[in-house]
């Protein structure tokens, strides 16, 4: 029986668990991206491919990103800063936790969660 908990299948991230640790040269995984400077510090990545459970894999679709510097920072401002990049990582990796709360069957009602951080270019300054 598939459990689909939140949008989750507890039972395939448990049976990948599982596997997984029968099979630890399969959790090798390799990440790439592509990057190109496009003017002044802009630049665009793309990510499409990657190595993992032994061989090559692909995304569905190619992810493209640009990255930039917003104009008062004298960029053109053609995308989300480096900084900004790493908020989203963090913060998707905090919702990763909800995975394992639903493994352990923690929830909270299906709530979706809203998160806002602060990163501050000054680190003199205090918030």
């Amino acid at each position: 029986m598939t459990t689909i908990d939140n949008g989750v299948n507890v039972q395939a991230l448990l049976d990948a668990r599982e596997v997984l640790a029968g099979a630890p040269e399969a959790a090798q995984f390799t990440w790439r991206a592509s990057s190109r400077w496009e003017n002044g510090v802009h630049s665009t990545t793309t990510i499409k491919n990657f190595f993992g459970l032994g061989e090559e894999q692909s995304h569905k679709t190619e992810a493209v990103f640009d990255a930039d510097h917003p104009e008062v920072f004298a960029a053109s401002d053609n995308g989300v800063t480096p900084i900004e990049y790493l908020l989203v990582g963090l913060m998707k990796a905090s919702h990763g936790v909800e995975q394992h709360r639903q493994r352990r069957a923690v929830h909270d009602g299906g709530a979706k969660h809203l998160r806002q951080e602060a990163f501050n270019l000054n680190s003199s300054h205090q918030q």
